[in-house]
């Protein structure tokens, strides 16, 4: 092989590296602090990026407030948790606000990107786990949730041996985790089965 031959496998090889590079990103899963009491969480994004999301009820309904932003529960007996995903490259935080009343019924999806809250979609999923060595039951998915970028769409996949899809309704079933995943793209949150 000539020198001219292996230069350009080389170039082609170092161009299709970062290409790849740039087509997937991971979002992070970021802890949150408890420093302003046991209702306000603060997550630090960055040496200049925190987030700051307060636990609250209003008229016996749970609610969550990030800023002017709020979201409360449906009635009195759904109660809120919540997980934030951050990818410093795209400068936009992720949260998931889980849904449970009986059993866990799926969560909604909201991007935050310059300060602005936008509603992505709702995931009707839940973990079919065993807590605290309880039977197995439907309990929230947010533990088990991994978030990558690839080219212009979000995958939301599943760290879970098994999975129930739209929990409690007429479409119930239960699935192999790994073969469940959501896709958002051009606006529309979309289930994928395998």
């Amino acid at each position: 092989m000539n020198d001219v031959m292996k230069k350009a496998i080389v170039f082609t090889f170092c161009i299709f590296t970062v290409f790849i590079m740039q087509a997937q990103s991971l979002y992070d899963r970021i802890t949150a602090t408890n420093k302003d009491g046991e209702n306000n969480y603060v997550y630090v994004l960055s040496s200049k990026d925190s987030l700051r999301i307060a636990k609250d009820k209003i008229d016996g309904r749970e609610c969550l407030k990030i800023g002017p932003w709020q979201y409360s529960a449906s009635n009195i007996d759904e109660s809120l948790s919540h997980e934030v995903y951050f990818n410093a490259k795209e400068k936009k935080k992720i949260l998931l606000i889980n849904k449970r009343e009986e059993v866990s019924l799926g969560m909604d999806v909201f991007v935050i990107e310059n300060g602005k809250i936008s509603f992505l979609g709702f995931m009707p999923v839940a973990a079919y786990t065993r807590e605290d060595s309880e039977r197995m039951d439907y309990n929230s998915i947010l533990p088990y949730v991994s978030i990558v970028k690839i080219s212009n769409r979000l995958v939301f996949s599943f760290e879970t041996p098994l999975v129930v899809l739209y929990p409690l309704g007429d479409l119930e079933e239960i699935l192999d985790g790994r073969n469940v995943f959501y896709t958002y793209s051009d606006g529309v949150m979309e289930l994928n089965k395998n």
